[in-house]
């Protein structure tokens, strides 16, 4: 039978940064999707951020989407996981996911004071550190990739973003600039005059 395994990234807070917000960050999920290599023998579900959501639809291995609700989270309460995922630091999403019914939990947990990860992979310990120390982030060398692979206790060796979003059109350019950058990060916008 196959494990089943929860993936909690909203997008809401950024998984390697301090700061915490309801403005859904596309990017941090598209991120994450290179875990989905470790499970792909695995069914997989997803909770996620309704605007985040088109990033995920279509993956083959993801086997269910869930958009956050409170309906939605009383209903993943009911179902037994064997891996529990959370990427996401707001207190009460860490709140819920370690509150499910789970054999292994890989993520963050916030203790009231501060943040945390609650797992038996030492390199875990490291997105709690780059996430609230600047300077380690700054000086970090390691690309999100290997920090996400390491802190579910596997090795990275070049595994890609994994995506379901096929293009509907042909490729006209070699390059995308993401000109439509959320409120949040208006430094990365591009100039629409550019």
């Amino acid at each position: 039978m196959k494990k089943k395994v929860l993936i909690i990234k909203l997008g809401y807070s950024e998984t390697l940064d301090q700061m915490l917000s309801l403005t859904t960050s596309l990017g941090d999920v598209l991120r994450t999707t290179v875990i989905l290599h470790f499970y792909k023998d695995c069914s997989v579900d997803w909770l996620v951020d309704e605007v985040a959501s088109p990033l995920l639809e279509g993956n083959k291995y993801i086997n269910r989407i869930y958009h956050y609700s409170a309906e939605t989270l009383s209903g993943l309460r009911a179902i037994k996981y064997d891996i529990v995922i959370n990427f996401e630091k707001l207190p009460d999403i860490c709140d819920f996911a370690h509150s499910l019914n789970a054999r292994e939990f890989f993520g963050f947990v916030y203790n009231g004071f501060g943040y945390e990860v609650k797992t038996h992979v030492q390199a875990a310990r490291r997105l709690v550190e780059l996430s609230q120390d600047i300077g380690k982030k700054r000086s970090n060398r390691d690309c999100w990739q290997k920090i996400l692979s390491e802190a579910i206790g596997h090795m990275w060796n070049g595994e890609e973003y994994i995506l379901g979003y096929r293009p509907r059109s042909k490729i006209k350019y070699d390059i995308g600039l993401n000109w439509a950058t959320s409120s949040k990060w208006k430094n990365k916008t591009w100039p629409k005059s550019r």
